[in-house]
C-alpha cells in the first residue's frame, strides 16, 4: 500500500493559484511540487533549476511546469480583461530578463492578499516614458507588461495579478448576479453617473439593462455626512425632479444612483460627493437601528421673554435694543462686545449675558469641515489656584481658522477624532 504521508511529501497541496494560460473561464489548478521530481522546463523562462527554488508549479491539464514565480508571470497568458486572445510578456528595459522580473517579485505579490489600488500615485511605481497607459489602471507601463499585438490592448504586469471575479453575487445592490463586461461603452454608470468609456472593472445585468463600476457594486447603503443632519438612503433614480448636489452643487442626473433624505428636505449627493473621505466617516448604517432626533434647541422658553439656557443655572430675559445703554457688557459666547444696537438675553441674578442670536445657537451641528457632528460647549475649566471652587474662561484653537479665543466653542466628542 502506498505511504500516504511520502504522496503528501511530494504533492504538498494544491496551490491557491490558476494556469494563466488556462480559459478564464474554465480555470486549471496548479499543482505545488517539490524537487523530488526535478523540472524538466519551466515554461514561463524556458530554463531549468535555480538555485534556492525548492517548489515549482504544474499544471496537469496543459502538462506545464513553472518556477515560483514564473507561474504567475509567464511568458504567455490569457486574461478576463482580454478573452479573445492571448498576452504576450513584453520588456521596457533590454537589460532585465524576463525571468528575473518574476523572481523580484514573487515574494511581495504571489503570497500577497492585498489588491492594487487604482487610485494610488503613479509616479510611486517604477515606469518608462511611453505614449501608451495600462487599459486597467490608466498609469504609464511599468518594467514589463502584457500586450495584444492584434487588439493593441496592454495591461501592466500588476493588473494582471489579481484578475476581477467574472461574476459578482452581492444582493444589497442588485437582485441578480453581476456579470463581468470587459468592454468600453460611453453610457453612465447607473450606481454613480460617471462615465464607463475607461474603464475595465464593468459589470453588467443584461435582463435589467444595469451597469456599473466595480467599486460602486459595494456602496453603503444608508449613511450620515457632513452637510446634513438626516441620514442619506442610496436610491437607483427618482422618479422626477430638479436636483442639484449638496456637496459640489452640479446638477444631478435623476436616472443615476444617488443619495437622497426622506425627511422631506429635498436634499440629495451624487454617490461620489457622499462617499468621499472628506465628506463620508466610512460608516454603513444599514443594520444600524435610527436614534431618535436629538433635541438641538439651546434653551427652554418660560415665557415670551424668559428662557432656561443649558449653559446656565439661572434664567435669562430678553431685553430689546439700547437697554443696556452706558453700560460695557461683553456676550458670554462670542466674546464681542454687546452694542446699543444689540438685543440681549441677561440674566435675572447675575452679569451672565448672551446677544440674542448667541442664545440660539443650535447645540449640535454638522459642519463640511469635520465628518462627526460638533456639541456646543462652554470653554470653561478649574481654576489653577488652590483653594478655589470657581471655573474660568479658557483658550482654545479653532481648527477652521486657526484663531485662539475664549467663549462658547463646537466641539467633537468622538474618540480620537482630533477636534
Amino acid at each position: 500500500m502506498e505511504n500516504p504521508q511520502k504522496h503528501s511529501r511530494i504533492w504538498p497541496s494544491l496551490a491557491k493559484h490558476i494556469c494563466r494560460l488556462s480559459d478564464p473561464v474554465k480555470t486549471h489548478e496548479l499543482r505545488s511540487m517539490l524537487d523530488v521530481h526535478p523540472l524538466s522546463m519551466c515554461y514561463g523562462c524556458k530554463g531549468t533549476h535555480v538555485e534556492g527554488k525548492r517548489y515549482y508549479y504544474y499544471c496537469d491539464k496543459c502538462d506545464l511546469q513553472f518556477h515560483r514565480g514564473c507561474h504567475i508571470f509567464p511568458l504567455e497568458m490569457k486574461h478576463p480583461l482580454h478573452p479573445s486572445h492571448p498576452l504576450t510578456l513584453i520588456s521596457l528595459d533590454p537589460d532585465i530578463e524576463i525571468s528575473k522580473i518574476a523572481y523580484n517579485y514573487i515574494d511581495i505579490l504571489s503570497d500577497s492578499d492585498n489588491e492594487f489600488d487604482d487610485d494610488d500615485d503613479p509616479e510611486a511605481s517604477p515606469s518608462y516614458m511611453h505614449h501608451d497607459k495600462c487599459k486597467c489602471c490608466q498609469k504609464p507601463f511599468e518594467k514589463a507588461y502584457y500586450h495584444c499585438s492584434l487588439c493593441n490592448f496592454s495591461l501592466n504586469f500588476t493588473c494582471t495579478i489579481r484578475p476581477p471575479p467574472l461574476s459578482i453575487l452581492h444582493p444589497k445592490s442588485h437582485d441578480h448576479t453581476l456579470t463581468l463586461f470587459s468592454r468600453r461603452i460611453p453610457l453612465p454608470c447607473d450606481a454613480c453617473g460617471l462615465s464607463l468609456k475607461s474603464i475595465h472593472d464593468v459589470y453588467a445585468c443584461l435582463p435589467c439593462n444595469y451597469m456599473v463600476h466595480r467599486s460602486c457594486i459595494t456602496l453603503p447603503r444608508v449613511i450620515r455626512i457632513t452637510r446634513h443632519q438626516h441620514r442619506l438612503y442610496f436610491i437607483s433614480s427618482f422618479p422626477s425632479g430638479d436636483f442639484s448636489c449638496g456637496v459640489c452643487r452640479l446638477t444631478i442626473d435623476v436616472s443615476c444612483g444617488h443619495y437622497s433624505c426622506d425627511k422631506g428636505c429635498h436634499y440629495a449627493v451624487h454617490s461620489k460627493c457622499a462617499t468621499r473621505k472628506d465628506v463620508w466617516d466610512g460608516i454603513d448604517l444599514q443594520e444600524v437601528p435610527e436614534e431618535p432626533e436629538e433635541d438641538i434647541e439651546p434653551f427652554v422658553r418660560i415665557d415670551e421673554e424668559t428662557i432656561q439656557h443649558f449653559t446656565h443655572d439661572h434664567y435669562l430675559k430678553l431685553h430689546g435694543k439700547g437697554s443696556l445703554r452706558g453700560k460695557k457688557k461683553f456676550c458670554e459666547a462670542c466674546c464681542f462686545p454687546i452694542s446699543v444696537s444689540d438685543a440681549l438675553y441677561a440674566c435675572m441674578q447675575c452679569d451672565f449675558v448672551l446677544h440674542e442670536a448667541c442664545a440660539c445657537l443650535l447645540r449640535v451641528k454638522h459642519h463640511p469641515l469635520h465628518k462627526h457632528r460638533l456639541i456646543l460647549h462652554q470653554s470653561l475649566s478649574p481654576a489653577t489656584w488652590p483653594g478655589n471652587n470657581y471655573v474660568v474662561k479658557s483658550l482654545f484653537e479653532c481648527n477652521g481658522c486657526r484663531r485662539r479665543d475664549t467663549g462658547f466653542v463646537y466641539r467633537c466628542d468622538e474618540k480620537g477624532s482630533g477636534l
